[in-house]
């Protein structure tokens, strides 16, 4: 349930960006489908759960991002494009460098992960809420405030767009 609801936010989204085509939104899909590949069910709740200290995190939760981008990348027929590889690299990133695994902050992030990273957050939020819609605004002022700065001003913009 949660990549169907993340996947429908992100290509949602990407009706309210000038950049977006059919080509990127089948990327962004693939990048949804291909980015946690390697976790078990035991990774995903200690990234739930994460504390925001990257030493906390296991070796396999902190890297799989990186780990997941190099397998693909090793297999020698070009399938995966350098966006699918940069989303999946950015995926746990956060724009003022508090994400995982390199800790890169906003200037560095395409905008397309971080159309990701934002529909990420608030698919989250979301489900957390289970899907109070009630709860939408102050789910959109929360991620405005963390997360309205650089290439995620576009992001934050297309979010809230498409809710009108």
């Amino acid at each position: 349930m949660y990549n169907v609801t993340l996947t429908f936010t992100i290509t949602s989204m990407m009706e309210f960006v000038d950049w977006a085509s059919s080509a990127i939104k089948e990327k962004s899909v693939m990048a949804v489908m291909l980015r946690d590949l390697i976790l078990t069910p035991e990774h995903f709740e200690e990234i739930k759960n994460w504390d925001g200290d990257r030493n906390s995190l296991s070796k396999m939760a902190l890297n799989h991002p990186i780990l997941v981008a190099d397998m693909l990348q090793q297999d020698n027929k070009n399938w995966v494009s350098s966006e699918i590889i940069q989303i999946i690299q950015q995926h746990h990133e956060r724009p003022h460098g508090t994400g995982f695994p390199a800790g890169t902050k906003h200037l560095q992030i395409s905008q397309l992960s971080a159309i990701h990273i934002v529909a990420d957050v608030f698919t989250d939020k979301l489900i957390q809420s289970e899907f109070n819609f009630k709860e939408k605004d102050k789910i959109l002022s929360e991620i405005e405030n963390n997360f309205y700065v650089g290439t995620f001003r576009k992001a934050v913009d297309a979010l809230r767009d498409m809710f009108g």
